[in-house]
């Protein structure tokens, strides 16, 4: 009795094994690997940062700010085990914007942000977007729905550009604020 039992339970767990296994395997193929990295330092592990003089900025009209940086995968994907070879694809999950300096600022100052990806050979992309701003230190930003950037995450770096459109500005003062990105990478598994 007591082995019949033991039989049986051992099927109904591997039945339901089997269920729950197959869950998700029409969402992904098994082989793909998801994880997801913050992009918030750039390769020389400094921060994403933006910074303009309000005397060099034009209210209403677009300024392209560009942080000086570039951002290198290598490190990131070498500790989880893989390579960009291993890249299937990549998509923007979220982004989100601070207010560095001057400390007391919000960003109510700002009418339009654009996030684009820039890299040698490649297109520049944009990846995400907010029209309106609260009189807040942080905010998120809409990331581009269903834009792969698995081109700009498969190269040795690429660099993040922030367009803005300011609707209102202190003469005289030094503006500064960091970028926050987090990458949904799909990798092939072992």
């Amino acid at each position: 009795m007591k082995r019949q039992f033991l039989g049986s339970a051992a099927l109904i767990l591997t039945a339901t094994l089997l269920m729950l296994a197959g869950c998700d395997s029409g969402l992904t193929d098994p082989d793909v690997v998801i994880l997801t990295h913050d992009l918030t330092r750039s390769g020389d592990g400094s921060a994403v940062s933006f910074s303009f003089h309000s005397d060099d900025v034009t209210v209403g009209q677009t300024t392209v700010l560009r942080c000086g940086c570039t951002v290198d995968l290598d490190p990131w994907l070498a500790s989880q085990g893989f390579t960009r070879a291993d890249i299937v694809d990549a998509t923007v999950k979220s982004a989100g914007l601070t207010m560095r300096y001057p400390v007391t600022e919000k960003l109510d100052f700002l009418d339009n942000v654009i996030v684009r990806f820039e890299a040698a050979g490649l297109q520049s992309s944009e990846v995400a977007t907010r029209a309106s701003f609260p009189a807040a230190r942080e905010v998120s930003l809409t990331p581009v729905s269903g834009r792969s950037v698995a081109a700009f995450a498969s190269k040795d770096s690429f660099e993040p550009v922030l367009v803005i459109e300011a609707a209102t500005l202190e003469a005289g003062k030094d503006y500064e604020m960091d970028l926050a990105v987090s990458l949904r990478v799909e990798l092939q598994g072992f």
